[in-house]
């Protein structure tokens, strides 16, 4: 295991060391605890989150007409 070099979170390279980890520390008591794992499209690797995925619908959407006034035009 390495960190991402973006976050500074572990990196894990692959479904199965994640899913481990994620079992190791859910035998600890703690007050949260991290319940998924996802694609980090930095390093590439797979890092832990505690907090819950939203569906596609729900995120943001930018729009380029929202930051014309910092996009420099030649």
């Amino acid at each position: 295991m390495t960190k991402c070099d973006y976050s500074g979170k572990t990196r894990f390279n692959s479904e199965g060391e994640a899913q481990r980890a994620l079992a190791r520390i859910r035998r600890k008591p703690r007050a949260k605890y991290p319940f998924r794992y996802y694609l980090c499209d930095k390093c590439n690797g797979l890092h832990l989150s505690a907090s819950p995925e939203r569906p596609a619908e729900e995120r943001p959407i930018i729009l380029a007409d929202q930051f014309k006034q910092y996009l420099i035009v030649n």
